[in-house]
């Protein structure tokens, strides 16, 4: 409704009610004017509540991007002080003295002696003695113990010598057998797994025969 449209409704009022006051028509006009004021006021309340809903996620995306950056400090880090570390202490190492430089030699191993043979019989020495031949035969004593020590024995044999001699009987020729037997003593040792009969009068000297052989195998005729 503008100005002259309402000076025409005054008008037909006034006919109606009477005479207006003066000073109506300004009034009116400073009512609408009040009226036009307390609506951009309100418009203007209501564009800043929009523009401040709009800011709040704004700032909040603000504050969570510089939550998450690395923050700045504008003071300088102080250098760290480097205390160097001691060098470590080196050992000279020991000089090896003239005999430490001597490779030791093994001492030799002993050689653990063959276990004694045991007291040979009469029939061992019997085996042990020479031969018999034509001329001669060897026999052990009936009844003879050895005597014996370690690898050594001694015992008692018969060498008996057999002689023939030819002889005439009433005009024939006749051969004679003779036989001489003489009691030896035999000195025996063990040696390669078997016994044999030594040269007692050759070995009877020897310091190793133990005493009883000696006895037995050398102190007799």
């Amino acid at each position: 409704m503008n100005d002259l449209d309402l000076r025409a409704a005054l008008h037909r009022d006034a006919d109606l009610v009477g005479a207006p006051a003066a000073d109506l028509l300004d009034q009116l006009a400073d009512r609408s004017r009040a009226q036009r004021r307390r609506r951009t006021g309100m418009l203007a309340a209501a564009l800043g509540t929009v523009v401040l809903a709009a800011a709040v996620p704004l700032g909040l995306g603000l504050t969570t991007q510089s939550d998450g950056a690395p923050a700045t400090d504008p003071t300088p880090a102080a250098t760290p002080e480097v205390t160097p570390s001691p060098e470590p202490e080196v050992t000279p190492a020991p000089t090896p003295s003239p005999e430490a430089s001597v490779t030791p030699v093994p001492e030799p191993t002993p050689v653990a002696s063959p276990a004694a043979p045991v007291c040979p019989g009469v029939p061992v020495l019997d085996a042990a003695l020479p031969p018999d031949t034509s001329d001669v035969r060897f026999t052990m004593h009936a009844g003879e113990v050895p005597v014996c020590s370690g690898v050594w024995a001694a015992a008692g044999y018969t060498e008996t010598q057999i002689l023939r001699v030819a002889e005439t009987v009433d005009g024939v020729v006749v051969e004679k057998v003779e036989e001489w037997p003489d009691g030896q003593a035999g000195l025996f040792r063990y040696e390669d797994g078997s016994w044999i009969l030594l040269n007692r009068y050759l070995r009877c000297d020897d310091a190793g025969v133990p005493a009883p052989v000696w006895q037995r195998a050398c102190a007799v005729d």
